[in-house]
């Protein structure tokens, strides 16, 4: 996908299995984007419903989340624009070596707080991985 148009998006690396690198040609800032449906519905209702319960999503903030600007819907598929972090999947740094004691906790905690202030908020990640 590099260097493919998805909506104002000028799509560049993949940094995981469903997000990108990406210049948001509005504005010309670095952004990351997650492509969260190829397919919207066709119905009018059932996709104002989706935009809506991502946008709700969306507008949580947390420390240790990557904070979300935009929900967008880029021809038929649904786009989240991310702030774009400087940071790695864990897998990725971990190369199936063990963390040190303290890095573990760290990162322990830093997981369990953000997981647990998303289910007080009623949502749950679904996609909680060494890569995402």
């Amino acid at each position: 996908m590099s260097s493919q148009p998805l909506g104002p998006f000028v799509v560049g690396d993949r940094l995981g299995a469903s997000v990108w690198l990406a210049v948001d040609s509005r504005n010309n800032k670095n952004v990351a984007v997650k492509l969260l449906s190829r397919t919207l519905p066709k119905d009018a209702e059932k996709r104002e419903a989706l935009l809506r319960d991502v946008r709700v999503s969306a507008a949580l903030y947390h420390p240790f989340l990557v904070p979300i600007l935009e929900i967008v819907a880029a021809d038929e598929s649904l786009v989240l624009e991310m702030e774009s972090v400087d940071a790695q999947p864990i897998s990725k740094r971990l190369q199936g070596k063990p963390l040190d004691r303290s890095d573990f906790f760290r990162i322990a905690f830093q997981l369990a707080t953000a997981l647990r202030y998303l289910h007080a908020k009623g949502i749950a990640h679904g996609n909680l991985n060494g890569d995402s």
